[in-house]
């Protein structure tokens, strides 16, 4: 009989277990796409880029300027081989040169943008974390990045309760 009730509890432990477990939901990329915060990180990512992209664009233009003047003078005779082999040797300096603009860039734009939104998403993970000890949730999965295969309707969302939550603060 010991045996019978040993057994039977060992059975009903998961099920115990799994009644005890509450998961809920956030969709973080709405939370962050509502703070006035993100607004503000957007702006200047887009001031750094317009001012990447005009320093891009005047290095093109010259480089430009450069190859024109240096197809008239390829075809001039009174031109010294010399000359026209050092001009195209500072061409192609030049379009290395705005190559590795672009790369350094890319790399400093990436940089402004994890910098301007690491401190948005640390307040947005403690409003996470604040909102899912108050409830006692076990888990709270972030629909944004990990898609879930179903979600019925007594689902717990928490994603207006987060944004409450930081608008509050």
């Amino acid at each position: 009989m010991k045996r019978l009730y040993l057994i039977l509890i060992t059975l009903a432990m998961p099920l115990m277990v799994l009644a005890q477990t509450v998961i809920a939901t956030v969709n973080i990329d709405e939370v962050f796409a509502s703070l006035p915060q993100s607004e503000l990180a957007q702006a200047e990512l887009n001031q750094i880029n317009d001012k990447l992209k005009a320093e891009y664009a005047a290095m093109q233009h010259d480089l430009d300027e450069k190859f024109a003047a240096y197809q008239q003078m390829a075809t001039a005779t009174d031109v010294p081989q010399s000359i026209k082999e050092r001009r195209m040797s500072e061409i192609r300096q030049d379009d290395r040169a705005i190559g590795d603009f672009f790369d350094r860039s890319r790399r400093e734009l990436a940089e402004a943008k994890q910098r301007l939104e690491t401190p948005i998403y640390a307040l947005i993970e403690a409003a996470v974390k604040e909102i899912g000890d108050k409830h006692g949730y076990t888990y709270v999965l972030d629909v944004s990045k990990t898609p879930v295969a179903y979600r019925g309707t007594g689902a717990i969302d928490i994603t207006q309760d987060v944004i409450a939550l930081i608008s509050r603060q």
